[in-house]
């Protein structure tokens, strides 16, 4: 989005700027309190995602609410102030059970969020700094697998 610009949650990061959420393509949710880990973010998942930002616990929610088809929600482990990125995962596992989950984080404490990932709470963990194409083969990984996995059942 333009700095300076109205907060606009219709509209989207897609491969050519904002454009329109009807243009069709998957809808991921960015949540992160840093605004340039958020720019990041966009800028690595734009050309194969519509993307949509929040800094915090309640726009996720907001977004959530007015975006039914979110498919895939990429959340920081600490959003500061914002509330706790864990909360927001989980609260999107039980209202969502179709929507990937993905945790970032530069937490120190890697064990304790792979835990995470093995009880289910969240799909898959991308370790803080990310490297380039990294988070994009990640979804489209655990995409496939989630494909895959609804085909045999």
């Amino acid at each position: 989005m333009r700095r300076g610009a109205p907060y606009d949650p219709t509209v989207v990061l897609g491969s050519k700027g904002p454009r329109s959420a009807a243009e069709g393509c998957p809808k991921v949710l960015v949540v992160d309190d840093d605004p340039s880990v958020r720019r990041a973010l966009a800028l690595e998942l734009r050309g194969d995602f519509e993307v949509l930002l929040a800094g915090e616990r309640a726009a996720a929610s907001a977004l959530l609410a007015l975006h039914r088809d979110v498919m895939v929600l990429v959340c920081d482990l600490e959003l500061g102030f914002g509330g706790d990125g864990l909360e927001i995962l989980t609260e999107a596992r039980a209202t969502r059970p179709h929507c990937l989950r993905v945790l970032v984080s530069g937490s120190t404490a890697e064990h304790e969020v792979w835990q995470l990932v093995q009880q289910g709470e969240v799909d898959v963990f991308v370790p803080k700094p990310w490297h380039p194409g990294e988070l994009v083969r990640a979804i489209q990984r655990l995409a496939w697998a989630r494909a895959a996995a609804e085909e045999v059942a």
